[in-house]
């Protein structure tokens, strides 16, 4: 290659490493619903909040996934609310949009597994909704979930072409809970759908911390609240052995940076007799070389390069003069 070719290359390749190195990395931050006018965010006054599976659903694993898909959130340390199975609901033969979604009478949380174009409320490329009924000032009574399985293809095993039930449900089951979309690409919230992926069934750090504000113990320390945009603040980055949760929480939540997960539950300092009574450390991570440290390589690199080829420039130029006057 001549060597103003490679030249170029390696002026690209530095160009490229720079500006990978400077993207800032994804916020991992949960964002609550929020109501226009209001300062709080809407949840379910009751801790324990039935569900319902229209009988159109008539597959088991597919049932056994949207099972799965409400347990996910019943089973977040330090948040105070269960979601029980209540049984099956008859699907309306036909709702339109003025109906809205709702195919059936009373309060709880209804999921409604579309068929057929006619009971389908929405635009038939809509590949799912869900809507909620609030009382009182930021209390939640009734949410629905509704599914089209009439144009879109619905598994349980990842299979190519379909959504998988478990982790979309999982999805919307938080939406009606109270939760909106995050801007974090791994959360389980996530404002994007994908065909045969399954990553979406396990909530991840930021999921879970949603739900310990709408729902939270009291048995447990208040976790952080939002901020004014009622998103909660990003799991900061740090280069130096940090927590990867913040501090100040029960071990659940993870401790700080130098503390450790006592004996008793609560996060202690390091050296404490609580560290010797069974705790465990918080993992931590290695600190990453900065943009800058990069660069100066990179141009070391280049310089070097240069200089090792002015000896033998003129014979490379040679070798490319003769293949010229070949032609």
């Amino acid at each position: 290659m001549p060597r103003r070719a490679v030249t170029l290359t390696l002026l690209a390749t530095i160009f490229c490493a720079l500006c990978v190195a400077s993207i800032p990395a994804r916020a991992r931050a949960y964002c609550l619903r929020r109501v226009k006018g209001r300062a709080g965010h809407p949840s379910w006054p009751a801790r324990s909040v039935s569900f319902y599976i229209s009988s159109s659903l008539v597959e088991i694993s597919k049932r056994l996934a949207v099972e799965d898909a409400f347990a996910a959130w019943s089973n977040v340390p330090c948040a105070a609310l269960a979601l029980r199975s209540a049984g099956s609901f008859e699907l309306a033969e036909s709702l339109d949009s003025a109906q809205g979604l709702e195919s059936a009478q009373g309060s709880g949380i209804y999921v409604h597994w579309h068929t057929s174009a006619q009971s389908w409320p929405l635009a038939r490329h809509d590949v799912v909704a869900t809507s909620t009924i609030r009382v009182g000032k930021d209390g939640i009574a009734r949410g629905d979930i509704a599914i089209n399985a009439f144009s879109y293809r619905w598994s349980t095993d990842g299979a190519p072409a379909t959504l998988d039930v478990q982790g979309e449900l999982t999805a919307l089951v938080g939406r009606v809970l109270g939760l909106a979309s995050s801007d974090s690409d791994d959360s389980v919230m996530a404002d994007a759908m994908t065909f045969a992926d399954v990553r979406k069934r396990d909530l991840r750090a930021d999921d879970q911390a949603a739900l310990r504000v709408l729902y939270a113990d009291p048995s447990c320390a208040p976790p952080p609240p939002p901020g004014p945009d009622g998103c909660g603040v990003p799991l900061a980055e740090e280069t130096t052995a940090k927590r990867l949760v913040s501090s100040g929480e029960p071990c659940p939540f993870g401790c700080g940076e130098g503390e450790v997960c006592g004996g008793e539950g609560q996060c202690v300092a390091a050296g404490r007799a609580a560290d010797a009574a069974g705790g465990c450390r918080v993992g931590a991570r290695a600190a990453a070389p900065p943009p800058g440290a990069l660069f100066f390589a990179l141009v070391i690199g280049l310089v070097v390069w240069r200089r090792r080829r002015r000896g033998d420039g003129a014979r490379g130029r040679g070798r490319h003069a003769r293949r010229a006057r070949g032609r």
